[in-house]
């Protein structure tokens, strides 16, 4: 049975997002505490960053259930405003591009799940953020986590 491992699926999760124009920096490195940090040639930014694993073991492979973040941060400007609306669309598109497919390509990979969103339009003034929640479950070798 094909396994997988986590920085093939980040790597592709990374690239699935990059394939939207709109979007100006994808990061999943140096992942940003703070909006402050992100300078205005780095909006629309994305963040992409581990939310947490749980395993279920099955006789020599682990399922692993991997709970990933999709952090995004718009910013008006003077040009142009962010609202609720924009946000909205935004989401959407991120959604649909990771969605687009299920197993994101790697064998080993069962399925990329969305899970929920948490829109911000209010907490980290100027930007305008909203994270979405995917699990990832695919199989992985017994001894890669051991």
């Amino acid at each position: 049975m094909p396994v997988a491992n986590d920085s093939t699926i980040l790597d592709a999760i990374e690239n699935r997002i990059k394939t939207l124009a709109w979007v100006k920096k994808v990061e999943s490195e140096n992942i940003k505490l703070e909006f402050s940090e992100v300078h205005d040639h780095e909006i629309p930014y994305i963040q992409i960053y581990d939310n947490g694993q749980s395993f279920t073991h099955q006789r020599g492979e682990i399922l692993v259930d991997w709970q990933i973040a999709v952090e995004i941060a718009l910013k008006g400007s003077s040009t142009s405003t962010v609202n609720m609306r924009t946000l909205l669309d935004k989401r959407q598109e991120v959604e649909q591009v990771i969605g687009a497919i299920p197993n994101l390509g790697i064998p080993g990979v069962i399925h990329v799940l969305y899970l929920q969103n948490t829109p911000d339009l209010n907490l980290v003034r100027p930007f305008y953020t909203t994270t979405l929640l995917f699990s990832v479950q695919y199989r992985k070798k017994y001894v890669d986590v051991c």
